[in-house]
């Protein structure tokens, strides 16, 4: 309705029933979220992390979860179809000249550049490469990032003299010398 009015829209989509980063909630994450996006939401709250209809979270699906948003953002996009996108003089030098493949060309890697998905988490590498780095899964992958965020990243939004203020009113029990300060 939302869109038919031409009014901002909000739906839940992404989060999974699933109690664990696991398959079903990958699925769950990837058609909930595609879906509502696809649809023209506007915002889509409540996509990264959610588990157990909402009564968990999972700090490390913030991380895998915004590999699966961000491919859905792309194909709200669309494909554009145009003169350029066909690629006519591309096909017809790699076709009549015998190249063979495309990937010598400047418009693929052009195309590559704009077009495809390059998740951060996710793992791209070939069979090869993947088992000579020890075969890493994802969740684990995840959770040492995590772990790396939450022991490196200190925010800078509160002054040295808001913290004192709060210090001093409430019982801090970290340190303000581990917190980056």
């Amino acid at each position: 309705m939302g869109k038919y009015f031409d009014l901002p829209t909000g739906t839940a989509a992404g989060m999974s029933d699933s109690k664990f980063p696991d398959y079903q909630a990958g699925a769950e994450r990837g058609y909930t979220a595609s879906a509502a996006a696809m649809a023209g939401a506007n915002i889509i709250y409540e996509s990264g992390g959610m588990y157990a209809s909402l009564l968990g979270v999972c700090p490390e699906s913030y991380l895998m979860d915004n590999d699966v948003l961000g491919a859905c953002m792309r194909m709200t996009k669309g494909i554009k179809v145009d003169e350029a996108s066909l690629s006519f003089d591309t096909l017809k030098e790699v076709c009549l000249n015998d190249l063979g493949h495309y990937l010598g060309s400047s418009q693929t890697l052009s195309v590559m550049q704009s077009e495809y998905i390059y998740p951060v988490m996710s793992d791209r590498d070939s069979p090869n490469v993947w088992q000579e780095k020890g075969k890493p899964v994802l969740l684990e992958k995840a959770i040492e990032k995590k772990n790396t965020i939450l022991s490196t990243y200190f925010p800078k939004h509160i002054s040295d003299e808001v913290d004192q203020v709060i210090r001093e009113r409430y019982t801090i029990h970290i340190p303000a010398s581990e917190m980056g300060r």
